[in-house]
């Protein structure tokens, strides 16, 4: 195949062809900027995740209310989500791209060598970060791209 065509795809859609789960995710920070985060599942994890209509709708309340702790809070919402049914795996880890790029840089090297999926199958619970501005989060609560005030 052609190796430019894969890195024009959307990378929603080349996760997904390599077999693995993908959601998306926005974070909008304190200064107003949207950025969207990636969060990857490996097919082992999403068939072992059991979640019942009760625990997908207090997931997210059960894990703010684990985060506000401030002891052992990683401690507290893995034992919880795992008294719900929920894997967890080894924990989170999140991937930040550098200056220049975006997401994609984690997965550019398919599933066999791309630290995304390396940790993926390895139990870790995946999150790709992407910086104010690139291809992914371009949003703001009020300022544009083209306003010097984004940069």
């Amino acid at each position: 195949g052609n190796p430019g065509a894969q890195s024009v795809r959307p990378i929603c859609k080349i996760i997904e062809d390599d077999g693995y789960h993908v959601e998306t995710h926005t974070v909008i920070t304190r200064d107003g900027y949207h950025l969207v985060l990636f969060r990857v599942r490996s097919p082992s994890a999403m068939s072992n995740m059991m979640i019942n209509p009760t625990n997908a709708s207090n997931q997210s309340n059960s894990l703010e209310s684990s985060i506000s702790s401030t002891t052992s809070c990683y401690d507290d919402a893995k034992s919880r989500f795992q008294r719900e049914g929920v894997g967890v795996g080894k924990g989170p880890v999140l991937l930040w791209h550098g200056l220049l790029d975006d997401a994609f840089t984690w997965i550019t090297q398919g599933s066999s060598r791309s630290l995304a999926y390396m940790l993926c199958d390895k139990g870790y619970d995946v999150w790709l970060g992407n910086n104010r501005g690139n291809c992914y989060s371009q949003n703001h609560d009020y300022l544009r791209r083209s306003n010097p005030e984004f940069w």
